[in-house]
């Protein structure tokens, strides 16, 4: 799919917009097909390898999440430390600005096209052998949830200006909101409709842009940053209260810590990164 979009976009000079949202349609359509209009296809049991990269472990912990770390490693070092994460931020400032730096703009165009495809693909494969069948119906909206976590994260859908980090970062600011909604409302602290949430996230992207484009000067842009980092913290430590000592307690039998320790263990890698990032951001 990434294969395609790329081509159809360097070489026919089509709206990426267009382009993707033709493809979504058409492979969502393709898997019905080849799903036969039932609710899933089944992956057999039997085989270990994939039943593993769902829901196996790997050094205690789970796989999927190893590689979403390994993903965001790998990316965020691309990005900032190869010409071709650096030549992906130029084109993505200025195509016309690219080209007359010498920069081949279509060949990078279609690597980041066919990288975009490549772990789509792995997420996919992913979701199937967590869920131990392929379900063409599953996943519908997410791309809409993709795009806000990105623009949460600081990145300028003009392009030209964002980081792999900060989209995560995004990512945890909003799960950590809906997930600490869903717990409080399951607990009747609070009374929320599921539709909401779909009101609360678009309003929540659309003040985080209108503040990027038009409200953001050099010192707004540093508090904003910091309070990038400092939310998702914040977040965590008010749903820690909790589900923390369990997690901690199990923690520290596993790794055989004192309580303490393994707070500091799951408390620290969990707070620096995310308030060292905002700060980055800003």
């Amino acid at each position: 799919i990434g294969v395609i979009n790329g081509l159809i976009i360097t070489r026919l000079n089509i709206q990426p917009f267009i382009t993707t949202l033709a493809t979504l349609l058409g492979a969502r359509g393709l898997a019905l097909l080849l799903a036969r209009n039932q609710g899933g296809v089944g992956i057999d049991p039997n085989n270990a390898v994939f039943v593993w990269l769902g829901q196996g472990d790997l050094l205690r912990l789970p796989v999927p999440g190893v590689m979403m770390l390994v993903a965001f490693i790998v990316g965020g070092v691309v990005l900032s430390h190869t010409t071709f994460g650096r030549h992906a931020l130029a084109v993505g400032g200025g195509e016309d600005a690219s080209k007359l730096m010498g920069l081949n703009v279509n060949r990078v165009k279609l690597g980041v096209y066919v990288l975009s495809g490549a772990l789509a693909g792995l997420a996919g494969l992913i979701l199937a052998a967590q869920l131990g069948a392929g379900q063409p119906t599953e996943g519908l909206g997410w791309e809409l949830s993709a795009i806000a976590s990105v623009v949460v994260g600081g990145t300028l859908l003009t392009g030209g200006t964002g980081s792999v980090w900060s989209s995560l970062v995004g990512a945890m600011l909003l799960g950590l909101i809906f997930n600490i909604l869903n717990f409080e409302n399951g607990k009747g602290v609070i009374s929320l409709s599921p539709y909401w949430q779909s009101v609360i996230r678009g309003g929540f992207l659309l003040l985080v842009v209108v503040l990027l484009v038009f409200g953001l000067g050099a010192p707004a842009k540093v508090a904003f940053g910091v309070m990038h980092g400092l939310v998702p913290v914040t977040l965590f430590t008010l749903g820690a209260v909790r589900a923390l000592p369990p997690v901690l307690l199990r923690t520290a039998r596993a790794m055989r810590l004192r309580p303490w320790e393994a707070a500091w263990t799951v408390l620290v890698p969990a707070c620096l990164p995310a308030v060292m990032d905002g700060l980055r951001v800003g």
